[in-house]
């Protein structure tokens, strides 16, 4: 059996990072580096059928995003290991997620932050509902 170096094991350890409850609102669990919901968080959302135009704008988005070292809060991953990434959850889910889970899901990411951003939303589907009542609320939506 081989030993990891201490590198390995920090990197080990951080993967497997404990779980911890965030206490803002709404109140939820994850792992991770929570301490990123205290930032100032950027909401993205895309619907699932994006034009090409759409993907190429959120690409060079997100490395604007990085390259400022801005949190942002969607269904996308990131290297947990490096501390840029919590997991977490307001619902537990068991199999496929339903357009009503989306929506929820949807909704708690768009209340956590302070800025939504919108590569496409699809003229009929369930995010364009949301994003007009987004804006009717008063939040800040810039679309890509």
């Amino acid at each position: 059996m081989q030993s990891l170096s201490k590198d390995e094991l920090i990197k080990e350890k951080s993967l497997a990072a404990s779980p911890w409850q965030w206490d803002g609102q709404p109140v939820l669990t994850g792992c991770g580096a929570g301490e990123l919901l205290d930032l100032e968080l950027t909401a993205f959302f895309a619907s699932r059928q994006c034009p090409g135009v759409a993907i190429r704008a959120t690409m060079d988005w997100a490395l604007e995003r990085a390259s400022a070292k801005r949190a942002v809060v969607s269904g996308f991953y990131s290297p947990l290991g490096q501390g840029r990434m919590a997991v977490v959850s307001g619902m537990a889910t068991v199999g496929r997620l339903t357009q009503q889970l989306a929506t929820q899901r949807n909704a708690l990411v768009a209340q956590l932050a302070h800025k939504i951003v919108v590569a496409h939303a699809s003229p009929v589907g369930s995010l364009a509902a949301q994003l007009d009542q987004w804006r009717l609320d008063g939040r800040h939506v810039e679309l890509l």
